[in-house]
This record gives structure tokens, sequence and C-alpha cells, in this order.
């Protein structure tokens, strides 16, 4: 080779059509595929949806879940036949076809329930059980309201059904709730005498209560039937204690041949009790004695 002698090296130009062409037939190979994967996922979904909707409708409608027993507990004034009724549950019907969610929801539309739970037992029963509001007493806000046993006004009273149970004057429903607290000092005081005159051997049973009388500044008064004492002043506070010693006094009376009879014993006092004889025993006592 001569020295001088120049060497060229010719670039090879890259055949562009020709890699476009091979391009294009790959991508021809694998769009078959493509496609054919994507109508499977199609197919699996349609009949995925199929089998959901005909077994659905075969669960639904299969006579094996169908309702042979549908159990009520926990009704006193109600009837299981109105609970039914109103939760639109029915014997027959197929267990899988009830909203539980909304046939509770019906139930605690009822003034009378206070809650209410309901569960399918597989393969053929539906349990309903309800616990109801319990009375305590009525309270007299312009109209009569029923008071349950944790101070709650739950509905509108009728006075003949309700004749046997306290009636509370006085208190209005500021006095009685204050928004989402709760119990205010009115209400705990005649929830605290309630829930007092409920238990056995109590100084002064809620049935012997006509009228729980309350006043902002003085506190509880009781009007009683049937009791030594037509009237009781307890004030605020201690009613365990005053109970107590009302209890003690009504004792000692008793011990005499003659019963006394009272129309009024004040235990609004921390260190005294003040006693006022019936009118028909005036004659022969004072009108007040202090113990």
């Amino acid at each position: 080779m001569l020295a001088n002698e120049r060497i060229i090296h010719k670039r090879t130009r890259e055949n562009r059509y020709k890699q476009a062409r091979q391009r294009a037939s790959a991508s021809g190979v694998r769009r078959p595929g493509t496609l054919v994967k994507f109508l499977s996922g199609a197919a699996a979904i349609v009949v995925m949806s199929l089998l959901f909707i005909f077994g659905h409708d075969w669960l639904t409608q299969c006579d094996y879940f169908r309702a042979e027993t549908v159990q009520v507990d926990g009704t006193r004034r109600l009837s299981d036949k109105q609970i039914m009724e109103t939760a639109k549950i029915t014997v027959g019907a197929n267990i899988l076809m009830i909203n539980l969610a909304t046939a509770r929801k019906r139930l605690l539309a009822l003034s009378w329930i206070a809650a209410a739970e309901i569960r399918r037992e597989f393969p053929d029963t539906i349990m309903i059980r309800v616990r109801e509001h319990n009375p305590m007493a009525v309270i007299d806000l312009g109209k009569p309201f029923l008071v349950n046993a944790r101070g709650e006004i739950f509905m509108e009273a009728q006075k003949e059904q309700f004749s046997d149970l306290p009636v509370i004057k006085g208190a209005d429903y500021q006095d009685w709730k204050t928004g989402e607290s709760g119990n205010t000092p009115v209400s705990e005081a005649v929830m605290s005498v309630l829930r007092l005159g409920g238990k056995s051997k109590s100084a002064v049973p809620v049935g012997r209560i006509d009228r729980i009388h309350v006043d902002p500044e003085l506190g509880v008064t009781l009007r009683t039937v049937g009791f030594p004492a037509a009237r009781i002043h307890l004030g605020y506070g201690a009613y365990a204690v005053k109970y107590r010693r009302l209890a003690k006094i009504l004792e000692y009376c008793g011990r005499n041949e003659t019963p006394r009879e009272f129309e009024e014993i004040d235990l609004g006092y921390p260190d005294r009790i003040v006693a006022s004889p019936a009118k028909a025993q005036t004659d022969q006592a004072k009108p007040q004695k202090e113990a």
C-alpha cells in the first residue's frame, strides 16, 4: 500500500423503509394476540355477571331460604303483630330479600321503641329483638308527655292510660333538658326521687306518689295518696339520706297505738325535720312538731 494512499471508508446508509416494514410486520403479529386477550376478558366479565345475576335470582327465590319463623322478643306494650307489620317482615318471605337496616329504622320510628335489633338465622328464621321505653312518670309541659327511666321525654301521653304514674309539675322543657348535655338539676332531682321510690322497701314507693312538684329554687315536693304524709318536701340533694330519715320517723310514729298522719313533713333542713300533723289531729297536737 502506498504511503500517500488515502483510505476512504464509505458509510453505509440505513434502509429506513425496510425497518419500517419490519416494525409494521411485528406489530401486525402482536395486534391479533392483544385483541384476543381483550375479547377473552370481556367475555369472562359477561359470563361472571350473568352468573351473579342468575345466582342472585336463584337465592332470593329459593324456597330453602323462605322464612318459616319470625321470632319477636322484648315486647310488652306493643304486640308481635305490630312489630312485624312496622318492620314489613312476614312469614314466608325470603330472608335474603329483607333489608335488615331499613327494617330496623322502621321500628325505631315507633315512639315506644328505644332500641331494635334484627338478624337472620339461616336457613329459615328472622329474629327481632326490641327494647321498649319504660315510662316512669308523666311530665306536664302544657300537654302530658311520658318520661322514661333515663329521664328522656319520648312521647305524648294519654291521661286515662297512665293515671297510675306520678305527674311532674312546675317544670318547662328548658328546666328539664338543656341541649345535648342531657339532664338539668331539676331533672336529676326528679329522677333520683323516682329511682329511690322504685327500690324495694322504699320510704316513699313510687306507687304512692301522685304528684312531683319542682321549683328551681325550693326543690322537690311530693304529694302522696294512701300514705301517712300527704305532702313531703325534699328540697335539693341528699335524697337517699332524707329517705332514711323519713323511714325512721314513720317507723317511730307507727309504734303508737294510734298511727299518726301528717299534713306535711319537711325534710329540706339539714339538721331537723319539721312535721305538720293532719288537721284531724291538730286538736290534740301542736300545728308543727320538730324532730
